[in-house]
């Protein structure tokens, strides 16, 4: 099974799960491509990692894994700055 498959079914099953509007991307993208995303399709993202770590929410107290997410995925110049704190460049 492909890659693109195992999306196309996740997003189906994600879509029946959880009643929201996931997007199915219609090529594969790469991780230096994000501008393909909009805001509704990283807190979509954040809404399943937090559910995978059984957190009670991505945006609780101090922490706010929404903006977090948004801007390391739209903002270059936030994105390398994360990257700098985090020894990543």
């Amino acid at each position: 099974m492909s890659d693109f498959s195992k999306h196309e079914q996740l997003i189906d099953f994600l879509n029946k799960t959880y009643s929201k509007d996931f997007r199915k991307f219609k090529e594969q993208n790469f991780s230096k491509d994000f501008e393909f995303l909009d805001t509704n399709d990283i807190n979509n993202a954040v809404v399943i990692f937090t559910e995978v770590l059984n957190l009670y929410g991505g945006s609780v107290g101090k922490y706010d894994l929404y903006k977090l997410m948004q801007e390391y995925l739209t903002n270059a110049e936030k994105r390398d700055a994360i990257n700098t704190i985090i020894g990543k460049l």
